[in-house]
């Protein structure tokens, strides 16, 4: 890998780059594929074993209900669902395996992209120490032409001749500090990209942990606070989302909410993670309160998640206790948000506006905060107190809420 970083072709490094992560992307996605495989067996494992199900379901309404003698079951559903069960133990397995080594490709590639990081910042330094060398034997020389002058006082030619080879060394400083600015400019462009473009592709994982004992310090303590809140928890049929809903839930559990098992399989939810407050009683404040601390902690694993309303398939809001009990709180998991982190050439046009609304956006805010500043000057000095602390928690709450991040969301949950 070092000597591919210092060839002196970066066309060749950049290509063998990108060839070796789109391998790295490649294997993971053939584990994700075996995962999916894993989980089909399950279901069809599950579905094999419906009708004994239904047989001794069947069984129990004639004994308790209608006082009948039981149905004897036949020997093709025992064996239907003794296949079943194989099914379920094999495609649980699979899964096991297959997540496993998911896993590990994942690790493969963000290992990649901390060799790439760690070799822009070595980059970076070995500039840095060449343009510093470049400048100390500048500045030595310039000293010698100063000494050169002088001693040609009585010599206007040589004087003119070492005045003029100061005023190169000096142009030759200035070049050499832009280089060294550049260089640096460059140098935390590369970081930052790197970082952005990790963060752009970081799996939907939440990692335990906890510090000391007995009053342990652990990653869930922000929502201890809410602790018994009851929770349902909703995601699509695919195993990238059904395993983000199972992290959700182990964090509740380890946070002591009350999380309803099962979670439940729907079709049809929209990208990235929705919490949703019950509104069967009016507006839920403290259901709201504990769907923010959520919100806070799943962002701070670089989620993408927001605030909903639960509504029915129609989209309606839902506010029957049956449905969704009062104070409540409904999360829904669809399938990881597309997003794009490098602006396609189609989008040109779209991005360049975009950035002329966001100057526009920004100027109408500071000449807002300008004017609300003029007319709190004109207040009580306890009234202008209470007012500019609510303003600073206001839009503390607002960049909370709001996503920062350098991945642009094709599909906003925000």
């Amino acid at each position: 890998m070092y000597l591919l970083q210092s060839s002196p072709y970066p066309e060749i490094v950049r290509a063998l780059d990108v060839a070796i992560r789109r391998d790295l992307q490649n294997n993971r996605d053939s584990f994700f594929l075996w995962l999916l495989i894993s989980a089909a067996v399950v279901v069809i494992g599950v579905a094999l074993e419906g009708p004994e199900l239904v047989y001794e379901t069947i069984n129990i309404v004639r004994r308790r209900c209608i006082r009948k003698r039981p149905l004897r079951t036949p020997d093709w559903v025992k064996i239907t669902a003794l296949l079943g069960w194989c099914l379920v133990v094999l495609g649980v397995a699979g899964e096991v395996v297959a997540e496993r080594f998911t896993s590990l490709a994942d690790g493969n590639l963000q290992t990649f992209n901390d060799i790439l990081l760690s070799d822009a910042i070595k980059k970076a330094g070995d500039a840095k120490a060449s343009a510093i060398g470049a400048a100390d034997a500048s500045q030595r020389a310039r000293g010698e032409a100063e000494n050169a002058k002088s001693a040609a006082l009585n010599a206007t030619e040589l004087g003119e001749i070492a005045h003029r080879e100061a005023d190169s060394v000096h142009q030759e400083v200035s070049k050499a500090a832009d280089q060294l600015m550049q260089l640096k400019g460059e140098a935390e462009k590369t970081k930052t990209d790197l970082i952005n473009l990790a963060v752009c592709n970081a799996p939907r994982v939440i990692n335990s942990w906890s510090i000391g004992l007995p009053a342990a310090k652990s990653y869930v303590d922000s929502l201890r606070p809410m602790a018994g809140q009851r929770v349902f928890i909703e995601f699509v049929p695919d195993a990238e989302a059904r395993r983000a809903a199972i992290g959700i839930a182990q964090a509740l559990f380890d946070a002591h909410w009350n999380v309803e098992i099962p979670l439940r399989s729907v079709e049809g939810l929209p990208d990235g993670v929705s919490v949703q407050p019950s509104w069967s009683a009016g507006i839920p404040m403290h259901a709201i309160d504990a769907a923010d601390k959520l919100l806070d902690f799943l962002h701070s694993f670089n989620w993408q998640a927001g605030r909903g309303f639960p509504t029915d398939p129609q989209g309606k809001l839902i506010r029957d206790e049956k449905v969704l009990p009062a104070e409540a709180i409904r999360i829904q998991v669809g399938l990881y948000p597309a997003v794009v982190y490098v602006n396609p050439p189609g989008q040109k046009e779209f991005t360049s506006r975009m950035e002329e609304l966001k100057k526009e956006r920004e100027k109408t805010d500071a000449e807002s905060k300008r004017k609300r500043k003029e007319y709190l000057a004109t207040l009580p000095l306890e009234l202008r107190t209470r007012l500019e602390q609510a303003d600073e928690e206001w839009e503390t709450k607002i960049k909370s809420e709001t996503s920062n991040g350098p991945c642009q969301v094709l599909n906003p949950t925000l």
